[in-house]
């Protein structure tokens, strides 16, 4: 299991790495437009609406 230290999570956010993140019930990959304490925001390509709004606390797994 690999969830970001808050340096790695700025690291990401800067560059807008495309991650995938696993949560319980799905995967979802877009690029990281924001993180915030309670959400991880994505931009995601082929979704109606570009954005996926996650709970963080509902984050399983990562990578990038």
């Amino acid at each position: 299991m690999m969830i970001p230290t808050d340096m790695q999570w700025n690291a990401l956010l800067q560059r807008h790495a495309t991650v995938t993140v696993t949560l319980d019930d799905r995967k979802i990959t877009g690029d990281l437009y924001n993180v915030t304490d309670e959400q991880v925001i994505l931009i995601v390509q082929d979704k109606e609406g570009l954005f996926e709004v996650l709970n963080r606390a509902d984050v399983r797994d990562m990578s990038w």
